[in-house]
């Protein structure tokens, strides 16, 4: 097993599932983003369930088993009503392909962006249903730092939290946390051997691996091309198998 903790399966197209099918990756998680300010919440509630019902179906048909995340991230944030699509995900969140909120987090801090998170995981914590929290690239420090604070005041098991999009600089706070370290390896964020330093040098059960494929130009098989960059500096299989597979079953623990 190979698993793409996050991507963006709805701004793929069939040869880009396919190449990462083609690279070892045997199962993925598509996270929830509307690329603009929907101006309402059924904008988001039409998109969680074109997730479930389209794109799990178009993957399956490339041998690729996806799973979704559902959620609000922070710059998808509905002008008005954002609680229905909050009650849209209650809904939902027994579905056999929901396996986690997200991505949810916060983007610049706002007022409105803090609550959207403090309601998401409230709800996570209620429907036991892990949470992918996405971090900025700007300010990530800072940010970082506001939704750990959050999270921590919210009483959510640890156990139930990925920190996305970490970097050298964040990775001490969310590891010392005991939170879900997300290494996202993409252009503009981690390169392979970045990332495989990390995992070596934060060898534990707490890393799950993205490529964050999506609406922009990306490279679909960055999860693979870690993996054998780990192999080829003589990893043990043990870290390998982890990170490839075991601590995202744990996690996300509806993945089959």
């Amino acid at each position: 097993m190979l698993i793409d903790t996050h991507v963006h399966a709805d701004g793929m197209s069939i040869d880009e599932l396919k190449q990462m099918v083609d690279n070892g990756v045997t199962h993925a998680i598509t996270c929830a983003y509307y690329p603009i300010v929907p101006q309402y919440p059924q904008t988001l509630i039409d998109l969680y369930h074109k997730l479930i019902e389209f794109d799990v179906v178009r993957a399956q048909d490339l041998g690729l088993k996806l799973y979704v995340a559902i959620g609000i991230h922070p710059r998808s944030i509905p002008e008005k009503g954002y609680d229905k699509a909050i009650d849209a995900m209650k809904s939902l969140s027994e579905n056999d392909f929901v396996v986690a909120y997200g991505e949810v987090g916060l983007e610049k801090a706002r007022t409105k962006e803090l609550r959207v998170l403090e309601k998401q995981a409230e709800l996570a914590n209620e429907y036991d249903i892990p949470l992918i929290v996405h971090t900025p690239r700007e300010k990530k420090l800072e940010i970082t730092k506001k939704t750990l604070s959050l999270l921590n005041k919210s009483k959510i098991s640890t156990n139930l939290v990925v920190i996305d999009h970490v970097t050298p600089e964040t990775i001490p706070l969310v590891h010392d946390a005991g939170y879900g370290i997300g290494l996202t390896i993409q252009h503009g964020k981690l390169d392979v051997d970045t990332a495989a330093n990390l995992i070596v040098n934060y060898e534990d059960d707490l890393i799950v691996l993205n490529s964050d494929s999506g609406f922009r130009k990306s490279d679909t098989t960055t999860v693979s091309k870690v993996l054998r960059e780990l192999k080829e500096n003589g990893a043990n299989q043990s870290l390998i198998e982890k990170v490839a597979f075991k601590n995202a079953i744990r996690i996300f623990y509806k993945i089959r």
